[in-house]
């Protein structure tokens, strides 16, 4: 019976007990009037009695529309999803939260089994969440993923609690969108990865530089004296056979030094403006020879590709060592496909990607269609010295020079791959704004015989030193000699007219190379220097990286390289005055 019905039955009531007052008790006497008037009181209190009444009951009604309000505004618009779900996992109720979530309405989402939601990699997960609230009986909670009525997968944590509802049990989830923190998480855990690399790889490359740079100057004595051997040496001379297998030694171990230096970045690049696509068709003979007639190479080149600024003897060794690992994971022939590409990426690509930066980038990619490999292996393939390798059939360095020397060039460097699909390198550079007046290496020319200029030597390596003085001194030059940055400046002191040019390491003690031309050029801002170093350390550039228009020989150096440098330098300056 409703209110409604009970008020009503409460006035029939009361109409049947004034008639009965009104009807006279005893046929033929009228009622008094004192009875008259009691049920006219009884009337009107009970008029009042029923306004009162109504009056609750309107108040009570306000009161339950707010709390029904208040019910959807805390349930069904809670920022978590509600579900109740019996002992067999059904959903027995679920808010509007909740629909949201999975993707269906009310109605479609009551009775069916919560675990139809739940990945399916994720159901013992689910399933074990369950059982350890009919075991302990207190809130527990987990993190799984679930799935959207339309296939969509999210994280979701769930916290549920068990309850009684008429003697049976039920089970009160909470679900919370957890996605976003995971991606913020799996972020965090990739630049943490990063970072334990970088720092690996920066302990490793201190070891590695110092070891390069001392090496380097052992290496540049012995090549250098080789040379002065050779010249000294008739084409016919029996030791001349031993002292060009000693010079293959020696560059050998010098292409070696120069791999540990590019993966610890510490090589002294020498930066123009690069359009890969030249860059690569001019390596494709080269490549030919180094893979083999079984393995067909291929390009897709955009034809519209911006300039990047790099050093492109250096590119031509990533792209080199790329082609080769791709040769040795096709050992029965395959394809190699090289490209290039502008690429756009914004902040969210360049995250995921690992790039400092959103812009615009080039995009270099070197394919195979190879053995590829797993991912355990794929998170090792930069470290130096890691190889798959056999041994005595790879050192471990090729790919650890590639890393080294796209970081060093402002550049990233990632890789997917497939066991039994191939490989693909990717390596982004940044883009430079304007191509200007692309510079292309200066086609090479015999060496030139040396000349009568005053050459300054600074090194503090004595056999170094020693042998840069045969090598200039040999071929016409009056060379002076300075074991210090100090004494450098002393001797070009009193020799400051004299000196045609100034021949310096770059490191050295007390005082690096480029504090003393720094000096040096405040007594005479017009000396003309060239910079010599197997190593950059930290008196370079940023990174090791030199201004274009410096004059650099890397060590160790041939007797024809270093003349033929010299009277460069000497040269462009000469015709620049």
């Amino acid at each position: 019976m409703t209110n409604h019905d009970s008020e009503s039955a409460k006035a029939a009531e009361l109409r049947r007990l004034a008639e009965v007052r009104v009807t006279p008790r005893v046929p033929g006497i009228a009622p008094s009037v004192d009875e008259m008037s009691r049920t006219l009181h009884d009337l009107q209190v009970h008029q009042i009695e029923l306004e009162l009444q109504n009056e609750e009951l309107r108040r009570i009604q306000v009161e339950l529309d707010a709390a029904r309000a208040r019910y959807f505004a805390l349930y069904d618009l809670a920022p978590v999803g509600y579900c109740t779900v019996n002992g067999s996992g059904v959903i027995l109720e679920a808010n509007l939260t909740s629909t949201n979530l999975l993707g269906l309405a009310r109605k479609d989402l009551i009775t069916r089994p919560f675990s139809r939601f739940v990945f399916r990699d994720d159901q013992d997960n689910y399933y074990l969440h369950l059982k350890q609230i009919l075991n302990t009986g207190t809130p527990q909670q987990c993190e799984l993923r679930m799935v959207k009525n339309d296939g969509g997968v999210f994280w979701a944590q769930l916290e549920a609690t068990a309850a009684a509802e008429n003697g049976t049990f039920v089970c009160r989830m909470a679900i919370s969108d957890i996605s976003l923190r995971k991606e913020a998480e799996a972020a965090r855990a990739v630049l943490e990865q990063q970072l334990q690399v970088a720092q690996k790889m920066e302990a490793i490359g201190h070891l590695a530089g110092g070891v390069a740079h001392d090496f380097n100057n052992m290496l540049a004595v012995i090549i250098g004296n080789i040379g002065l051997l050779l010249d000294g040496l008739e084409p016919d001379h029996p030791l001349r056979g031993n002292v060009l297998e000693i010079g293959q030694a020696a560059d050998r171990s010098a292409a070696m030094t120069h791999q540990l230096l590019a993966f610890s970045r510490r090589q002294v690049l020498q930066p123009i403006l690069v359009n890969l696509n030249e860059l690569a068709c001019g390596l494709d003979r080269m490549l030919g020879r180094l893979i083999g007639e079984h393995i067909g190479i291929h390009h897709e080149l955009a034809t519209d590709l911006g300039p990047i600024l790099a050093d492109p003897g250096q590119l031509e060794q990533v792209i080199v060592n790329l082609a080769v690992n791709a040769r040795d994971a096709m050992p029965g022939g395959g394809r190699l496909l090289i490209a290039t590409a502008n690429v756009t990426l914004d902040t969210e690509t360049a995250m995921a990607m690992g790039v400092a930066a959103p812009g615009s980038y080039v995009s270099l990619t070197v394919t195979d269609d190879g053995c590829g490999m797993d991912k355990p292996t794929a998170a090792h393939i930069f470290e130096p010295f890691f190889t798959t390798k056999e041994v005595g059939k790879g050192t471990g360095l090729g790919l650890a020079t590639v890393f080294g020397i796209v970081k060093q060039s402002n550049g990233e460097i990632c890789v997917r791959s497939v066991p039994g699909k191939g490989t693909t390198f990717q390596i982004l550079f940044p883009q430079q704004v304007s191509c200007g007046d692309l510079v292309t290496p200066s086609p090479e020319q015999e060496a030139p015989s040396g000349g009568q200029e005053t050459i300054l030597v600074v090194e503090d390596e004595e056999l170094v030193r020693k042998v840069t003085l045969r090598i200039l001194g040999g071929v016409g030059y009056h060379v002076l000699t300075a074991a210090s940055g100090v004494e450098g400046l002393r001797l070009f002191r009193s020799h400051a007219g004299a000196i045609d040019l100034v021949l310096t390491d770059m490191v050295m003690p007390q005082m690096s190379g480029r504090d003393f031309v720094t000096a040096l050029r405040e007594i005479r801002p017009a000396t003309r220097v060239l910079f010599m170093s197997g190593y950059s350390g930290d008196s370079t550039e940023v990174r090791g990286i030199l201004a274009p228009d410096t004059g650099f020989i890397g060590k160790p150096f041939r007797t024809a390289d270093l003349v033929a440098k010299v009277r460069e330098v000497l040269n462009v300056k000469k015709s620049l005055r």
